[in-house]
């Protein structure tokens, strides 16, 4: 892996779990730094230029060594920039925490933290006798030591300070003295009067407890007997500036709060009255108030949030009493009686005044405006159904109100223009952002174009123009409202506009929009979203995009590619955006529920329907309905296969993180919308499908092939949402030419079926090597070997010295095996030593599946933490570091500040022996508690401007040669991590003219080296990069400084737009691939490394190990699956079922011939298949799986069975000398034996016989090969039934059978999943054939023809796992010698040669032309098969070892149609 912290929640300094898209968006408004939560640096948005020039002149004199340049390709032009550096450390000087002006009192508060004090300055804007009547936190008497100068105390609560000329007044406080905040009110003394701003002023010095002030206000909504509305907004003036200071999570809750307030989920009124001048005055304070902290607050969190809490205040203002009187006034002047006046009795305006009078709310527009919609219409369902409409009120509401409102409206028109002038003074107090009420109380804040403007979109609201021009204006208002002192009602106005911009934006019909058309309306919304979002990152996706929809050259394939991966990063920014914004809010609205009683269906999604609110969500939409446009341009499918293995099992939806530590006794297909990718693929599970995008060589992929599991991401909804509908349902899946992935349902197995593929899902068990005995703390790179240090360490020391120039190895030193057991054994540490031992002894006691011990956190923590490092461990180190010439190892010394980090960091990656993931595979795979033995290599951290990842033979077929890398900007974790997006993936194939690219990055986020770089402490198991276990990236890798995050700049990210940049950079990586590869010796290599200024940096090279085969207990689970297709018994072992079978047959089958029966023929075949299993040997994955299931089927290779020569003896009829031609195939190709392979094939088409029998090979003229061809495919018409039944002379058999032949070593092949080594060996599948005229067996032929489309429907079924292949083959072959004449006997028809049911060879169709492999088709005809010739004993398959049958059964009785392919 590559030199980079392998978790990122432990070592890169940001918060738990940020990396799945929590991570706290940058944001800054003009001219301010963009900032980001976590400890990682942000990255500057400029890109630094490039550094070609430089680069170029170093070249030039010799101090970057240039690397022979091969004439295919082109050389590294070093154009790439530099790795971003971090910005600079602000100048030191006093820092202002918060400014606000009051209009009531006439002050400016300014809050100032300098150096190690703190200040607060009141300044009045008008000197007079004043003085400040002040506390610190809540009323609490200050220190007489703060004291300024004058100040007296007034009581134990608080003290008075006069103001300076009736000026100003400063509070000074030392760091050690400093309150949270300081609260205050005004006392004028000519004439006296108080003056305290509603409650009263308070300035906020330090962040505040948040639970002290989360628990005020729960406590005061849930259990105070008296509350209302005005005494909510008393509070929430009073505790802003605290839960301000609480940053992002503080103004989260404030949100939270007033939403569920104005959702009218809180209560509105609570045996509490209050006048209506009070409350109009509350709402201006806070809405004031809450506009400062939108406009200016440094944090962008906190101005957004309060943004969106001020879209659900009312404006406030305006004249309070207005509203009492207002409804007295018209109730006279119309003759309403009102008290004991007399006049028309109207008990609906009697009981509203009341309300007016003592508990007004916003929502006495909503009813003023429906008594309206009421009193033009005369109808009461106009009434209602505005209430309902504008406020969601109800009846039931109305009358539950604090003061009830019961009676119905009385029909009076007269009273509609008093109640038109009355409607507009409660908007004036009540009213938020209603766009026309904002607009009229912002004019007077606007220039004349820009309120011109508004009121246009205004009168024209419907147009089909109107959204652009709404984002027109919405930039004009922003520089009124975000600059000093700007008003709330232009902000209220801004808030309006960007919703109505929302509502058209969902009212377009999508449906009908072109292609263009949503390219531009994707543009439009980002631009909107940029203005207010608050989201430095989104105004980054606007200017990728505008980069993007600005291209003149739109729908090719290269601009597919880049418009495909800019809407893949809008959408990783979008759901970052949105999911923090959950992660924020839904906890308090979580806390509300519980301690105010609000039903929980208003709580489960409240944090989804935050982030449905926000304007920038109908990007979703958009982009979801663009994408399969782009990916059509880009050439990209729906579904991006992984790891490409058939699998069956119960379709479930889960994350594939909840289910970490499980096993499950039946197989599973797991629908997981995210992927993470540090999770583990517990054993049962078959298939892990995902929305997310998965990188082709992250550790997950790496693992899903090593365990044989499907792995795949589907991008289309649609069919996402089909899969996810067969949750519960049993189907059978797997990965079509065309590169889909269709899933089919079928039979539930049965419980004993079930447990047994089960059991052989994903994993293997291991045995680990022992290491070598300790000798030393610390080991340089010379001395390095195996059996002292893991792979890692070995393979890279091996490199050093034979890869050309222009390649580097970065220095190492190790701390070998045997070093963390000697740390344990040092005094010090015995007490930790005994408390992991009880530890280890409790994890091994655990049973699998049975979840995550709670020993292994305890371990972790023990381990990473309470270690003390042994004297003459750092002595040894440190010298063999710095020989090394690693930096800064001359100074670590004990307590010293280099050397704890470092200490650290290596105890971290010691730790990471019992991640929970690591552990629970190895316990999986059956590795003692104990038997794991890690090593720690000590490396530098490469300042890389780009990472990669190459696998020198294909990750999915293992096809030798035929490349595979992914590229990402910066370090390679979030490239083997997986973090969210794509990397820039690309192929490269033999004899390929350039590589192919195959996606383009759209990754968030890059890590970089910090400034002065760092060491990093890399894992190195003797547990790693096994043949049976690949284990890639269970343990850490821990830098000792954390790592710098960036968010990427992408619409400058070279990679995206530079073409020769890229070219470059793939054909460089391409070459040193193959170097690494000559290194060791041809094998096909996994390498990462990183690019820097012209150079490659190999960073790890390990074994490519070839994907695993599909688990035999899959198979087995398939045969269960498909029962109606198999007869009884025919599932237990079809090896052994097809050598009885063949053995009992001897006198069908091919007829004597020299001595030769079938069953001999049979069971010569059968040692062939057996011997072909073998002689691929321990190395060879699919040899070893043949080999399995051999041995489970009961067989032993004959004595004399030998790879050097065929099995067949001198006698034989053709279909035995076919049959050993075929096992030669086969095993040849298994062994990856090209020779003989190539011999045995020309055998077949000589005229089918054994190279033994015939004395050796011999190749046949191209055109007779071509006729064979057209002989087989044109079912031509063979000898008479007197024909002779050898192979040669012109009777076409030898042919046909070559042809039927090799589509089914072709179909076997296919299906064993080792195309690669097979390719590899020298074999090429055959010209696919034109279908026959018939769909039966062949009217005439010898037995060499019809016994050998039997036997090789055998030879598939075996290799395949198709027990009702096989079984059907065996009926035709044992009961009449197969479809053609059988001694001297007249041929059959088809309906005679398939009597007792059976796959019969309908034509071979070439289903993949990338591959050019060719699938045997197969016709399933006749009725139900009936018991089989023979009816072996049962035999209990082996662990692992299954069988299969095609899926979808055929009904009782059917004939014909139910194609399958092999």
């Amino acid at each position: 892996m590559l030199p980079v912290a392998t978790n990122p929640t432990r070592t890169l300094g940001g918060a738990p779990g940020a990396r799945a898209g929590g991570r706290a968006l940058a944001g800054a408004g003009p001219g301010r730094a963009p900032a980001r939560s976590g400890g990682a640096a942000p990255r500057d948005s400029r890109w630094p230029q490039r550094a070609g020039a430089a680069a170029l002149a170093r070249r030039a004199a010799g101090a970057v060594p240039l690397r022979p340049a091969a004439p295919a390709r082109r050389s590294v032009a070093p154009q790439a920039v530099q790795a971003p550096t971090a910005p600079a450390t602000a100048s030191a000087g006093p820092e202002e925490l918060s400014r606000v002006w009051y209009e009531l009192g006439g002050i400016t508060i300014t809050a100032v933290k300098d150096g190690g004090s703190f200040a607060v300055h009141v300044e009045a804007a008008e000197p007079r006798p004043m003085v400040l009547h002040w506390a610190v936190n809540d009323w609490e008497a200050p220190q007489p030591e703060v004291w300024p100068e004058g100040t007296n105390k007034v009581d134990d609560k608080a003290v008075q300070t006069p103001f300076r000329d009736g000026r100003s007044v400063s509070l000074v406080f030392p760091s050690a003295l400093a309150p949270e905040r300081i609260v205050f009110v005004l006392k004028e003394l000519q004439p006296e009067n108080w003056i305290n701003n509603g409650s009263c002023y308070s300035a906020q010095l330090k962040p505040p407890g948040l639970d002290k002030l989360v628990n005020r206000v729960l406590g005061c909504e849930g259990e105070s007997g008296h509350w209302s509305l005005k005494d909510r907004f008393v509070l929430a003036n009073d505790v802003l500036d605290g839960f301000a200071a609480g940053g992002a999570e503080g103004m989260a809750f404030m949100f939270t709060w007033l939403r569920m307030s104005s959702a009218k989920l809180l209560t509105w009124a609570r045996k509490a009255n209050y006048q209506s001048k009070d409350i109009t005055w509350m709402q201006k304070v806070i809405s004031e108030r809450m506009t400062e902290k939108a406009r200016g607050h440094p944090d962008p969190w906190v101005r957004l949030y309060a943004r969106l809490a001020l879209a659900g205040l009312p404006r406030g203002g305006g004249n309070g009493d207005d509203i009492r009187m207002g409804i007295l006034h018209i109730m006279r002047e119309n003759g309403i009686k009102e008290g004991h006046r007399p006049g028309h009795d109207e008990p609906f305006l009697e009981q509203w005044h009341q309300k007016l009078h003592q508990n007004t709310t916003p929502e006495d527009v909503t009813i003023c405006e429906a008594y309206l919609a009421f009193l033009h219409s005369g109808s009461h369902d106009d009434y209602w159904r505005v209430l309902w409409e504008n406020g969601r009120i109800t009846r039931e509401h109305l009358e539950g109100m604090h003061i009830p409102l019961k009676a119905w409206p009385q029909h009076l028109p007269h009273m509609i223009n008093p109640m038109k002038g009355y409607l507009w003074t409660l908007k004036t107090c009540h009213a938020g952002a209603d766009m026309d009420t904002a607009a009229e109380m912002a004019k007077g804040h606007l220039d004349g174009d820009t309120s011109w403007m508004v009121f246009d979109v205004l009168k024209n609201r419907n147009e089909w123009w109107v959204p652009g021009k709404i984002v027109e204006v919405r930039k004009r208002l922003a520089d009124v409202w975000r600059g000093p002192g700007g008003s709330r009602d232009v902000l209220l106005l801004d808030i309006a506009l960007d919703n109505y911009f929302r509502t058209l934006i969902e009212r377009t019909d999508r449906a009908s929009l072109s292609r263009d058309q949503l390219v531009d309306m994707v543009g439009l919304v980002l631009d909107n979203a940029g203005i207010a979002a608050e989201s430095y990152e989104l105004q980054q996706c606007g200017r990728l995009w505008g980069r993007i929809a600005g291209s003149g050259e739109r729908w090719g394939r290269d601009w597919g590619l880049q418009a495909l991966a800019a809407a893949q990063r809008v959408e990783l920014s979008l759901a970052a955006y949105a999911d923090e914004m959950v992660c924020h809010v839904q906890p308090h609205a979580a806390a509300f529920g519980e301690r105010c009683g609000i039903d929980a269906s208003h709580i489960t999604n409240f944090g989804e329907e935050v982030v449905r609110g926000q304007p920038a969500f109908v990007l979703s939409g958009l982009l979801s309905d663009l994408e399969r446009h782009l990916r059509q341009a880009a050439g990209a499918g729906a579904w991006q296969v992984v790891s490409q293995v058939p699998a069956l099992g119960e379709v479930v939806v889960r994350s594939l993180e909840d289910v970490q530590g499980q096993a499950f006794a039946s197989p599973l297909v797991l629908l997981s919308a995210g992927l993470g990718g540090m999770e583990d693929i517990p054993p049962g599970i078959t298939a892990v499908i995902t929305q997310s995008s998965t990188d082709v060589l992250s550790h997950v992929a790496i693992r899903a092939r090593s365990q044989g599991v499907l792995l795949a991401s589907c991008f289309d909804d649609d069919e996402w949402a089909r899969l996810a509908a067969m949750q519960g349902q049993h189907v059978e899946v797997e990965v079509t030419p065309a590169g889909d992935v269709v899933a089919a349902q079928v039979d539930p197995p049965s419980a004993d079926t079930a447990s047994a593929a089960s059991r052989g899902v994903g994993f293997r068990r291991l045995t680990l090597a022992p290491p070598a005995p300790w000798s030393a703390w610390a080991l340089g790179e010379t001395q390095f070997g195996a059996g002292v240090v893991g792979a890692k360490a070995n393979n890279l020391a091996a490199l050093r010295g034979v890869l050309p120039a222009w390649i580097q190895v970065p220095a190492s030193v190790a701390l070998p095996f045997g070093t963390f057991e000697a740390v344990l054994a040092h005094a010090p540490n015995a007490g930790a030593a005994q408390t992991l031992g009880a530890l280890q002894a409790e994890m091994a006691r655990s049973e699998v599946g049975s979840g995550v011990p709670p020993a292994l956190a305890v371990a972790r923590q023990l381990v990473a933490t309470n270690l003390q490092s042994p004297p003459e461990l750092l002595q040894e180190l440190s010298r063999v570091a710095a020989a090394a010439g690693l930096p800064g190892a001359e100074s670590w010394a004990p307590g010293s500040a280099t050397w704890a980090p470092v200490w650290a960091a290596i105890c971290k990656v010691w730790a990471s022996q019992w991640a929970d993931r690591a552990w629970l595979s190895r316990q999986a795979c059956g590795v003692p508690e104990g038997q794991l033995s890690m090593s720690v290599l000590l490396q530098e951290v490469v300042a890389a401007q780009y990472a990669f990842v190459l696998h020198t033979a294909n990750p999915l077929t293992g096809r030798k040669g035929d490349m595979f890398g992914e590229l990402v900007p910066g370090l390679g974790e979030v490239l083997v991590g997986n973090y969210p997006g794509r990397a820039l993936s690309f192929s490269d194939s033999p004899g390929a003219p350039e590589p192919q690219l195959l996606s383009l990055p759209s990754k968030r986020v890059g890590l970089y080296a910090p400034p002065g770089g760092t060491l990093i402490a890399r894992s190195d198991t003797n547990g790693e990069d096994l043949e049976a276990f690949a284990g890639a990236g269970l343990y850490d890798s821990v830098p000792v400084v954390p790592l710098t995050e960036v968010t990427l700049e992408a619409a400058d990210e070279p990679l995206l737009w530079d073409g020769g940049l890229r070219a470059s950079l793939i054909d460089s990586i391409v070459d040193a691939g193959q170097a690494v590869e000559a290194a060791f010796g041809g094998a096909p290599q996994d390498i990462e490394g990183v690019w820097r200024e012209g150079q490659m940096v190999v960073v790890q090279a390990r074994p490519q190990h070839a994907p695993a085969m599909a688990p035999a207990a899959l198979m087995l689970m398939r045969a269960a699956a498909s029962r109606a297709l198999l007869p009884a018994g025919a599932a237990a072992a079809p090896l052994l079922l097809a050598r009885r079978a063949l053995a009992a047959g001897a006198s069908g089958g091919d007829g004597p011939r020299r001595g030769r029966t079938a069953g001999e023929a049979g069971d010569a075949a059968a040692d062939a298949l057996a011997t072909a299993a073998g002689d691929a040997g321990a190395g060879a994955r699919a040899g070893a799986r043949a080999k399995e299931t051999a041995a489970a089927a009961g067989f032993q290779p004959s004595p004399d069975a030998s790879p050097s020569r065929p099995v067949a003896a001198e006698g034989g009829g053709p279909g035995a000398g076919a049959m050993a031609d075929v096992s030669e195939v086969v095993g040849a190709t298994f062994a990856g034996d090209a020779g003989r392979a190539r011999r045995a094939a020309a055998d077949l088409a000589s005229d089918g016989k054994s190279g033994g029998e015939q004395g050796g090979s011999r190749a046949r003229p191209a055109a007779d090969e071509d006729e064979g061809r057209r002989c087989c495919a044109g079912n031509a018409a063979g000898p008479g039934p007197d024909a002779p039944h050898g192979g040669g002379g012109g009777d076409g058999l030898a042919e046909r059978a070559a042809a039927v032949a090799e589509r089914a070593v072709a179909a076997v092949v296919e299906r064993a999943g080792i195309e690669g080594r097979a390719r590899g060996a020298g074999w090429t599948p055959g010209a696919a054939g034109a279908e026959p005229a018939g769909s039966g067996a062949p009217a005439a032929g010898g037995p060499g023809t019809a016994a050998m489309a039997d036997v090789v429907n055998i030879v598939a079924g075996v290799f395949s796992g198709r027990p009702a292949q096989v079984r059907r083959a065996l009926a035709d072959l044992t009961a009449g010698g197969g479809a053609g004449p059988r001694r001297g006997a007249a041929p059959r028809t088809p309906s005679q040669a398939w009597p007792r049911g059976s796959l019969a060879p309908v034509g071979c169709t070439d289903e993949d032309a990338a591959t050019g492999v060719t699938v045997l088709r197969m016709r399933f005809e006749g009725p139900d098969l009936g018991a089989p010739p023979v009816s072996p004993p049962p035999v209990e398959p082996a662990e692992g070892v299954a069988d299969s049958v095609a899926a979808g059964p055929a009904a009782p009785g059917a004939r014909g149609g139910d194609e399958r392919a092999l």
